[in-house]
């Protein structure tokens, strides 16, 4: 598999990964934990839009287009 779409947080402890199985994870770098956040249920290549985190660190937003082609926000 392959890694796109790396973000780093803000203290550069946390990154915010997309696979090539379109899953969105966040990895905690210093233990070297890879933790799943979300699947694109539509499967369809690149669908997830570039994630941010928050100011403290503690929240994720991504956005995901539907079937349609509108781009739900939501918030880990």
């Amino acid at each position: 598999g392959f890694y796109y779409n790396l973000v780093w947080s803000k203290d550069s402890k946390k990154l915010l990964i997309t696979d090539n199985s379109q899953t969105l994870h966040w990895m905690d770098v210093a233990a070297g934990k890879l933790n799943k956040i979300a699947t694109d249920a539509e499967g369809r290549f690149n669908n997830f839009k570039v994630s941010s985190w928050s100011p403290d660190n503690n929240w994720v937003t991504y956005a995901v287009d539907t079937p349609a082609k509108i781009s739900r926000v939501y918030v880990y």
